[in-house]
């Protein structure tokens, strides 16, 4: 995300940029300093929809949320305490976390500007209008939407999978 082409400039882009050339760990708190105050994800939550009946809504999640408390979401936790020492940490390795970190790798693709247009040729991204009917999806609409020179209220950009759901907003 910090190699987007936008971010040029930004101070901890560029540490992050800098950190991934030479092959360093760039930590989640770096992670949030950055993109917290870009894309507010501790604000943003997704729709989790019933694996079996995909139009079931079965939870609603925010996997960013500890951001906004400037804290590390626990299912990053849960991740690195099981990979450090999985024997003792083992029940931290259940369905809950895993499906938080699931959600939050979709966030991601779902508010980053170039998974978006990428998801939209793939045909998971899609925008409607006012009246709900699908419309055709294309750079020149996002960027006027995620710039807000486009009302929101006429279009809509849907991102939904098998598990998630999305709206940009």
């Amino acid at each position: 995300m910090a190699l987007y082409p936008k971010f040029d400039g930004d101070e901890k882009c560029e540490v992050i940029r800098d950190k991934v050339s030479k092959e360093e760990t760039v930590t989640i708190r770096l992670f949030r300093e950055a993109f917290e105050p870009i894309y507010n994800l501790s604000e943003r939550g997704i729709v989790v929809k019933s694996p079996k009946h995909f139009a079931l809504v079965i939870d609603r999640i925010a996997p960013f949320s500890e951001f906004g408390k400037g804290k590390a979401p626990k299912w990053w936790s849960a991740y690195n305490e099981v990979k450090h020492n999985w024997l003792k940490n083992l029940k931290k390795a259940n369905i809950g976390n895993t499906l938080k970190a699931l959600g939050g790798a979709f966030l991601l693709n779902a508010v980053h500007e170039p998974s978006i247009l990428e998801l939209a040729k793939r045909g998971v991204a899609k925008t409607f209008d006012a009246g709900w009917r699908q419309v055709r999806f294309g750079e020149e609409l996002l960027t006027k939407m995620i710039k807000r020179e486009h009302p929101l209220d006429d279009n809509k950009i849907m991102i939904d999978t098998q598990l998630f759901l999305w709206r940009f907003t």
